[in-house]
């Protein structure tokens, strides 16, 4: 019963840090990714070494996205103590970093990078944050 009242806390917490958490960048300054390209390589190795290179971020670069990432929501959350897949907290998990995504792509402006070959037609990228970027007149979106 602790372990499962401890995961609630923490999806909680993801909650918390996805609607309020700083996900700011500079102008130029977002970089995303999704999937991994025809060639076979995470689109997140490419966005990551991308950023590093250009003083950039990707998501996980920001503090809500570093704070996210120290919650280890997927892992622990997302699947049972056999390592299966827990629907329940797989889809809150997936619900936490669509919110911070949503805030980490309304709040991008000018030319934002995007490594999303190979991207699944499923994906955050394509669903939530490509058409916020599209539609938003401070941004140039470079998909790579």
């Amino acid at each position: 019963m602790a372990a499962r009242e401890a995961s609630r806390f923490d999806v909680h917490k993801g909650f918390e840090i996805a609607l309020t958490g700083d996900v700011s960048t500079t102008r130029n300054g977002a970089v995303f990714f999704s999937g991994k390209n025809p060639n076979g390589f995470a689109n997140a190795n490419l966005a990551t070494n991308f950023a590093n290179q250009n003083g950039s971020k990707i998501l996980n670069f920001t503090p809500a996205g570093q704070q996210l990432d120290a919650l280890n929501l997927y892992p622990r959350l997302a699947t049972d103590s056999n390592g299966l897949i827990n629907p329940k907290f797989a889809s809150e998990t997936s619900r936490v970093w669509e919110i911070t995504s949503r805030r980490f792509a309304q709040g991008s402006t000018g030319d934002v990078n995007a490594f999303v070959s190979g991207a699944r037609s499923d994906s955050i990228f394509l669903q939530v944050e490509r058409p916020i970027l599209s539609e938003n007149s401070f941004v140039n979106l470079i998909e790579r």
